[in-house]
Protein backbone atom coordinates (compact mmCIF):
# COMPACT_ATOMS: atom_id res chain seq x y z
CA UNK A 1 0.00 0.00 0.00
CA UNK A 2 1.34 3.41 -0.94
CA UNK A 3 1.40 5.82 1.98
CA UNK A 4 0.58 9.41 1.14
CA UNK A 5 1.24 12.28 3.48
CA UNK A 6 -2.05 14.14 3.65
CA UNK A 7 -4.53 14.46 6.46
CA UNK A 8 -7.27 12.26 5.01
CA UNK A 9 -8.22 9.57 7.51
CA UNK A 10 -8.42 7.02 4.71
CA UNK A 11 -4.66 7.22 4.21
CA UNK A 12 -3.82 6.62 7.85
CA UNK A 13 -4.80 3.09 8.82
CA UNK A 14 -5.07 1.72 12.31
CA UNK A 15 -2.89 -1.37 12.75
CA UNK A 16 -4.00 -3.69 15.54
CA UNK A 17 -1.84 -6.59 16.67
CA UNK A 18 -4.09 -9.35 18.01
CA UNK A 19 -2.02 -10.94 20.74
CA UNK A 20 -2.51 -12.22 24.25
CA UNK A 21 -0.16 -11.99 27.17
CA UNK A 22 3.26 -13.61 26.89
CA UNK A 23 2.86 -13.92 23.14
CA UNK A 24 5.98 -11.98 22.21
CA UNK A 25 3.80 -8.93 21.65
CA UNK A 26 6.25 -6.32 22.96
CA UNK A 27 9.05 -7.24 20.59
CA UNK A 28 6.56 -7.80 17.77
CA UNK A 29 5.12 -4.34 18.28
CA UNK A 30 8.59 -2.77 18.34
CA UNK A 31 9.47 -4.60 15.13
CA UNK A 32 6.15 -3.71 13.45
CA UNK A 33 6.64 -0.04 14.22
CA UNK A 34 10.24 -0.14 12.96
CA UNK A 35 9.30 -2.02 9.77
CA UNK A 36 6.52 0.43 8.98
CA UNK A 37 8.89 3.36 9.52
CA UNK A 38 11.57 1.68 7.37
CA UNK A 39 9.02 1.43 4.57
CA UNK A 40 8.07 5.10 4.74
CA UNK A 41 5.04 4.73 7.00
CA UNK A 42 5.73 6.83 10.10
CA UNK A 43 4.11 5.59 13.30
CA UNK A 44 2.64 7.94 15.88
CA UNK A 45 4.80 7.30 18.95
CA UNK A 46 2.34 8.60 21.55
CA UNK A 47 0.09 5.53 21.34
CA UNK A 48 0.61 3.12 24.25
CA UNK A 49 1.28 -0.48 23.32
CA UNK A 50 -1.87 -1.65 25.12
CA UNK A 51 -4.31 1.05 24.09
CA UNK A 52 -7.35 -0.92 25.29
CA UNK A 53 -5.97 -0.86 28.82
CA UNK A 54 -7.57 2.28 30.21
CA UNK A 55 -4.68 2.79 32.69
CA UNK A 56 -2.30 3.17 29.73
CA UNK A 57 -4.73 5.04 27.48
CA UNK A 58 -3.99 8.72 28.06
CA UNK A 59 -6.98 9.80 25.94
CA UNK A 60 -9.54 7.66 27.79
CA UNK A 61 -10.84 10.46 30.04
CA UNK A 62 -10.89 12.97 27.17
CA UNK A 63 -12.92 10.51 25.10
CA UNK A 64 -15.33 9.94 27.98
CA UNK A 65 -15.80 13.69 28.43
CA UNK A 66 -16.50 14.14 24.71
CA UNK A 67 -19.17 11.45 24.81
CA UNK A 68 -20.78 13.00 27.91
CA UNK A 69 -20.78 16.44 26.23
CA UNK A 70 -22.52 14.88 23.22
CA UNK A 71 -25.32 13.63 25.45
CA UNK A 72 -24.26 10.02 25.99
CA UNK A 73 -25.34 9.75 29.64
CA UNK A 74 -23.57 6.50 30.53
CA UNK A 75 -20.91 5.73 27.92
CA UNK A 76 -19.74 2.13 27.94
CA UNK A 77 -16.09 1.16 28.17
CA UNK A 78 -16.32 0.03 24.54
CA UNK A 79 -17.71 3.39 23.38
CA UNK A 80 -15.01 5.26 25.29
CA UNK A 81 -12.24 3.06 23.87
CA UNK A 82 -13.48 3.50 20.31
CA UNK A 83 -13.64 7.27 20.77
CA UNK A 84 -10.14 7.33 22.30
CA UNK A 85 -8.79 5.29 19.37
CA UNK A 86 -10.35 7.84 17.01
CA UNK A 87 -8.66 10.65 18.99
CA UNK A 88 -5.26 8.94 18.65
CA UNK A 89 -5.90 8.27 14.97
CA UNK A 90 -6.84 11.90 14.31
CA UNK A 91 -3.73 13.17 16.11
CA UNK A 92 -1.60 10.77 14.06
CA UNK A 93 -3.28 11.77 10.78
CA UNK A 94 -2.53 15.46 11.48
CA UNK A 95 1.15 14.50 11.55
CA UNK A 96 0.93 12.17 8.53
CA UNK A 97 1.40 9.13 10.76
CA UNK A 98 -0.42 5.88 11.59
CA UNK A 99 -1.25 4.23 14.90
CA UNK A 100 -0.25 0.73 16.01
CA UNK A 101 -1.36 -1.00 19.20
CA UNK A 102 -2.02 -4.47 20.55
CA UNK A 103 -5.06 -5.99 22.14
CA UNK A 104 -6.06 -9.43 23.31
CA UNK A 105 -8.72 -10.73 20.89
CA UNK A 106 -10.17 -12.97 23.61
CA UNK A 107 -10.79 -10.00 25.92
CA UNK A 108 -11.83 -7.45 23.30
CA UNK A 109 -13.56 -9.37 20.49
CA UNK A 110 -16.73 -7.26 20.61
CA UNK A 111 -14.68 -4.07 20.70
CA UNK A 112 -12.58 -5.20 17.74
CA UNK A 113 -15.63 -6.14 15.70
CA UNK A 114 -17.29 -2.82 16.41
CA UNK A 115 -14.07 -0.89 15.82
CA UNK A 116 -13.60 -2.41 12.39
CA UNK A 117 -17.19 -1.58 11.43
CA UNK A 118 -17.26 1.90 12.95
CA UNK A 119 -13.76 2.93 11.92
CA UNK A 120 -13.70 1.57 8.41
CA UNK A 121 -17.30 1.89 7.27
CA UNK A 122 -18.57 4.93 9.16
CA UNK A 123 -15.40 7.03 9.39
CA UNK A 124 -13.33 5.86 6.43
CA UNK A 125 -10.44 4.76 8.66
CA UNK A 126 -8.94 1.54 7.33
CA UNK A 127 -8.08 -1.06 9.94
CA UNK A 128 -5.31 -3.64 9.50
CA UNK A 129 -5.22 -6.68 11.75
CA UNK A 130 -2.17 -8.85 12.42
CA UNK A 131 -1.75 -11.89 14.64
CA UNK A 132 1.19 -13.78 16.10
CA UNK A 133 1.23 -16.72 18.46
CA UNK A 134 4.11 -17.93 20.62
CA UNK A 135 4.38 -21.71 20.39
CA UNK A 136 7.58 -22.42 22.29
CA UNK A 137 6.28 -23.66 25.64
CA UNK A 138 9.52 -22.90 27.49
CA UNK A 139 9.49 -19.27 26.24
CA UNK A 140 5.85 -18.97 27.25
CA UNK A 141 6.45 -20.39 30.75
CA UNK A 142 9.47 -18.14 31.34
CA UNK A 143 7.45 -15.12 30.29
CA UNK A 144 4.53 -16.12 32.53
CA UNK A 145 6.81 -16.48 35.57
CA UNK A 146 8.75 -13.28 34.80
CA UNK A 147 5.73 -11.07 34.00
CA UNK A 148 2.73 -12.62 35.73
CA UNK A 149 3.83 -14.33 38.95
CA UNK A 150 4.28 -12.79 42.36
CA UNK A 151 2.68 -10.10 44.53
CA UNK A 152 1.16 -7.23 42.55
CA UNK A 153 1.40 -9.17 39.30
CA UNK A 154 -1.27 -10.52 36.96
CA UNK A 155 -1.49 -13.84 38.79
CA UNK A 156 -0.09 -13.70 42.34
CA UNK A 157 -1.20 -17.30 42.98
CA UNK A 158 1.00 -18.59 40.13
CA UNK A 159 4.05 -18.32 42.38
CA UNK A 160 7.04 -16.01 42.14
CA UNK A 161 10.39 -15.87 40.32
CA UNK A 162 13.41 -16.85 42.43
CA UNK A 163 17.13 -16.06 42.48
CA UNK A 164 18.00 -19.68 43.12
CA UNK A 165 15.97 -22.84 43.03
CA UNK A 166 17.98 -24.08 45.99
CA UNK A 167 16.86 -21.54 48.59
CA UNK A 168 13.76 -20.05 46.87
CA UNK A 169 14.75 -16.44 47.49
CA UNK A 170 12.39 -14.18 45.51
CA UNK A 171 14.03 -12.20 42.73
CA UNK A 172 13.18 -8.66 41.67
Amino acid sequence: QQHTNNNSSSNHPITILLMGGCSGSTITQHMTRELLADHGVPVYSHVPFELCNRKQNRKYNEAKQQLLQQGVTSPTNEEILIRSIRLYQQAAAQRGQVIVFKTNPHKHLDLLTRLVVVASKEHGMPVRLAHMQRRNILDLDICLVRDCAGPGRVSPTLGYPVVSAINGTPSN
